[in-house]
């Protein structure tokens, strides 16, 4: 850290971006006009202007510098000091108000090197600010520090000509070595850091993206930091190198540093007090609040962070929300939830639709000689309250972990199961289709719970929010055929080899196996026929045939909340390989592209399911999906109702009348009864087109 340096008075405001020599007015202004087009021209102060300035006790280095567009009215500035070229749009004797805030328009006892302030902005009290542009209609209020610096990269992992390579911004996620590490930049979905961060071997791939997040950043901005209109940042203390988007909300933040802050009308973001954000991009809609930190991330649109979260080397995906806990070296796919205090998740992929509960310790992942072990969760991870597992494990979509420490690594291919260590037995225990046996209400209160909480613009077709789609689909067909391998003893159990399941030499038991092969047969049928009946084409009666004429079966992957065969993926590098896609945007387009194909290749897969399971006429695929949806009714109903049923739910209540007013009853719970209506819809729509009896 260099010491403090003596320069001539007259530099300040006019080296910036000129490597510490002196440049002309003149080109400063050209340059600033390259990065915004304002829509009013810009001319010297008149000598009258000046007089009513001085008289107010403003000062500038340089009245001449100081250039204003037709409009302004100088007797809205007071002591305030100015150097360097300061252009300063039209200013009229009107207040800006914000919630209970008004402010009038002008500059107020603040210090303003090198910087544009446009229309009708308010600024009082800011004791310094550098080298920002700033849109029309922004109240600037109470920041000791606010400007952006010569080498600015507003969070993103690009280099200015000539800097090194050790200062370039990475996020290292899924692994604290750094070896899946990728490059931020604004507008990276969460595709693009998975791919980045899963497909390490291919050197080729990983040399073109990070050539392209250069490409892409490298002319973004000439240097200056940027305030988008009816944006309000007061009572903060410093925010240095950020970029602010439109209709934020910041206030009481210590420290902003290196970031890029999407906003705009339609979603606002905004930072409230005592955060501290470093080195990161905030999507649109975003909000961080009471005490946060942050550093190394990117927070998808949607995301929230608050009550002292710490957001470390990670990408969080949109639809979000942290509280309290500390997540490290992740790369989280859209609709996390993580809420507690004393819950810690370090160095791994969590496929989104998840939820973390309190007491969860997923990391201490040192049981090798460096921190280098990870974990992957498929989509719908849920462990249960004090929760400690070890690192490497991958676990399937829709796993519920039982409260308790899990010593060794797992790999469990079961969807929607439930785990359980069995302390008093050492054995691990687990019970496939839990969640559709047991708990179906659960299931599609979050399906529709994620419907409801969708934020994003422009969704793509292959987005994923339903339970049951191709990627789980296909992770039932997967064990389905690892079960079938096991002959169930008179208890429905089956004892699994060491080392396949577990990492240990302990026993591993699958509890309710015949029981679990009939769910996952249910679950099957039932995502079939709701994908075909609800095609613009119809149900296709000639089931075989539209077998015959599809490819050969795909593999379905989850990528960052996008479902995708394996072809599509392969496809796409290819196109990279081969040049045909050469930057971030095409790539973009490439991949929206690959979602247009979704319908028609996930009625293959439905049908082909149908297929698998014996089907051969549409008429009695509809049958039995009628026999499922009433059975489905009667399981959701049988799940909730338990918790109304219950005698000790009740042994804090002193009355009748206070337990409606507190619970009420089940036929009012507005979620049990859209659950409910979406089935009857079902089982009426089968009713009514295939005349079957009600």
């Amino acid at each position: 850290m260099g010491g403090i340096q003596k320069k001539p008075i007259g530099h300040i405001g006019y080296d910036f971006l000129a490597e510490g020599t002196m440049r002309g007015v003149e080109d400063e202004a050209r340059r600033r006009d390259n990065q915004k087009n304002w829509p009013y021209p810009f001319r010297p102060l008149e000598p009258s202007e000046i007089e009513v300035l001085v008289h107010q006790e403003n000062t500038a280095s340089d009245w001449r510098h100081i250039w204003v567009a037709d409009g302004f009215d100088p007797r809205l500035i007071r002591n305030s000091r100015f150097f360097g070229l300061v252009r300063i749009g039209p200013l009229h004797p009107v207040y800006l108000e914000f919630h209970d805030l008004s402010l009038p328009v002008g500059i107020y006892n603040s210090t303003v090197i090198s910087c544009d302030i446009g229309e009708d902005v308010a600024i009082m009290n800011v004791r310094y600010l550098a080298h920002y542009l700033i849109d029309p209609d922004v109240i600037l209020l109470n920041i000791d520090e606010m400007h952006a610096t010569d080498h600015a990269k507003f969070g993103e992992g690009f280099l200015r000509e000539g800097e090194p390579e050790s200062i370039r911004v990475w996020l290292e996620v899924m692994n604290e070595n750094g070896r899946r590490k990728i490059l931020p930049f604004a507008g990276m979905r969460p595709f693009d850091a998975w791919m980045w961060a899963r497909y390490r071997g291919d050197a080729i791939l990983q040399a073109q993206f990070k050539v392209w997040t250069q490409a892409l950043t490298i002319d973004r901005f000439d240097g200056y930091g940027e305030v988008g209109s009816n944006t309000v940042i007061k009572s903060c203390r410093i925010l240095k190198d950020v970029r602010v988007g439109s209709y934020a909300y910041i206030k009481g933040a210590n420290k902003l540093k290196n970031l890029t802050i999407h906003s705009e009308a339609s979603r606002p973001s905004q930072i409230g007090e005592g955060v501290e954000m470093v080195n990161g991009i905030m999507g649109f809609g975003c909000r961080a609040f009471y005490g946060i930190k942050a550093i190394r991330f990117l927070m998808d649109d949607h995301t929230t962070l608050k009550y002292g979260a710490r957001l470390i080397n990670s990408y969080l995906g949109a639809n979000s929300t942290i509280s309290c806990c500390e997540v490290l070296n992740s790369l989280i796919f859209p609709f996390h939830e993580q809420h507690h205090n004393n819950s810690f998740l370090i160095a791994a992929l969590i496929e989104g639709q998840s939820n973390i509960a309190s007491g969860a310790t997923l990391g201490s992942n040192h049981n090798t000689r460096q921190a280098d072990g990870e974990f992957i969760a498929k989509r719908g991870f849920w462990p249960g309250l004090c929760v400690n597992i070890k690192h490497n494990s991958v676990f399937a979509s829709y796993t519920l972990l039982v409260k308790g420490d899990y010593p060794y690594e797992l790999n469990n291919p079961f969807p929607f199961a439930l785990l359980s260590n069995d302390a008093s037995r050492d054995e691990l225990t687990i019970l496939p289709a839990y969640w559709w046996m047991y708990n179906a209400y659960a299931l599609f209160r979050n399906e529709m719970k994620h419907v409801d909480r969708e934020q994003r613009k422009h969704l793509p077709g292959n987005s994923i929010r339903s339970f049951l789609a191709a990627d789980t689909v296909q992770e039932i067909r997967d064990a389905l055929s690892f079960l079938s391998g096991y002959e169930p003893d008179a208890n429905g159990t089956v004892v699994v080899e060491h080392g396949v399941l577990e990492n240990s030499k302990r026993t591993v038991r699958i509890v309710k196996v015949d029981e679990a092969k009939n769910a996952y047969r249910e679950m099957l049928l039932f995502y079939a026929a709701r994908v075909l009946n609800s095609g613009a084409a119809g149900f296709d009666l000639n089931l075989p045939d539209a077998v015959a004429t599809m490819e050969n079966s795909k593999k379905w992957i989850n990528g960052g909340g996008l479902l995708f065969h394996e072809q599509q993926l392969d496809t796409l590098v290819r196109y990279i390989h081969d040049g045909e896609i050469q930057s971030w945007n095409a790539f973009h387009e490439a991949t929206d592209n690959l979602a247009n194909d979704f319908d028609e290749v996930n009625r293959q897969t439905a049908s082909q399911v149908l297929n698998e399971l014996g089907y051969q006429q549409a008429e009695s695929v509809w049958i039995d999906q009628y026999e499922l949806l009433v059975k489905v009714r009667k399981r959701i109903h049988e799940s909730r109702s338990k918790d109304y049923r219950n005698k000790f739910r009740r042994i804090t209540f002193a009355t009748d009348a206070e337990w409606q007013a507190v619970y009420g009853d089940l036929e009012g719970e507005e979620q049990y009864q859209k659950i409910l209506q979406y089935i009857e819809n079902e089982i009426r729509q089968l009713s009514r087109l295939r005349g079957l009896a009600g």
